[in-house]
């Protein structure tokens, strides 16, 4: 019977999709399988977000772990540049600030250059991290830092140098990122054991 030929088609591919490990455990589809399926944003994203999850673990002793560490030298270096340069040259370029501003900037950019420092070298603890454990949380967090130093510091740069009070609506975004990445550090830190083990 035509029933009895669908039947066995559906259980056939069933069986097909589970032996390859692709049987989805969504309990409204797990009954059905089609190709198509998986060509939908729905179903794909998880897989593609572990998919890149996974590569960027698998990549932990290479090139990645390689750039985030480039990443928390070059934020750390560039700190050490621009506070010599608060402290020795700022000061001629602010006698030309208004009066009422010059202290506030000046010490806003001592404050970014501080907080550039830490967080350069919060990546390279991230980066310590990710080669012991293979964290993906630390992965994440290095990034934040990173991103973070841009908002946070880059935006008190601009607002020192131009006084525009515009950049300072940017700064809190760099502080909620740190505040992401911190805490995905404090995590990873949690999960970590003596055998490299993705989160």
């Amino acid at each position: 019977m035509p029933i009895v030929g669908v039947a066995n088609k559906i259980t056939a591919n069933r069986q097909r999709v589970t032996d390859t490990g692709g049987t989805d455990s969504l309990p409204f589809v797990s009954g059905f399988y089609s190709p198509c399926r998986d060509q939908l944003p729905f179903f794909s994203l998880p897989r593609t977000v572990d998919r890149l999850g996974s590569t960027i673990v698998r990549q932990g002793d290479g090139e990645v772990w390689r750039e985030l560490a480039i990443l928390g030298a070059v934020v750390a270096g560039l700190s050490v540049v621009t506070g010599a340069f608060g402290a020795h040259g700022l000061e001629r370029v602010a006698e030309e600030w208004p009066e009422a501003t010059r202290q506030k900037r000046l010490e806003n950019w001592d404050s970014a250059a501080r907080y550039q420092m830490y967080h350069g070298l919060a990546i390279l603890l991230a980066v310590a991290l990710c080669q012991h454990s293979g964290s993906r949380l630390a992965s994440i967090s290095a990034w934040g830092f990173g991103l973070g130093s841009l908002l946070f510091s880059g935006s008190l740069y601009l607002y020192a140098l131009t006084g525009i009070t515009k950049f300072g609506a940017i700064t809190p975004l760099g502080g909620l990122v740190w505040i992401v990445a911190w805490s995905s550090l404090a995590i990873a830190l949690g999960k970590a054991s003596g055998s490299p083990q993705p989160d």
